[in-house]
């Protein structure tokens, strides 16, 4: 991640990163690739521009945070 934020810098790019992990979830399951799917895109889109260094939980409503 440092490295493509440095490069991304000396190029005067724009640009987003995106960091995903994923659990596997103690109830059901909610490891569909299209829920992480949409939510990397809509991190990705202009709709997100204002939001930085959030924790995006997609967990099927199993946990409350």
């Amino acid at each position: 991640m440092q490295t493509v934020a440095k490069q991304m810098v000396e190029q005067n790019e724009d640009g987003k990163i995106i960091n995903l992990s994923f659990q596997a979830p103690p109830f059901g399951t909610n490891g569909l690739p299209e829920n992480f799917m949409r939510a990397a895109l809509f991190l990705a889109s202009y709709d997100s521009n204002y939001i930085s260094g959030q924790t995006l939980n997609i967990d099927n409503e199993n946990y409350m945070n």
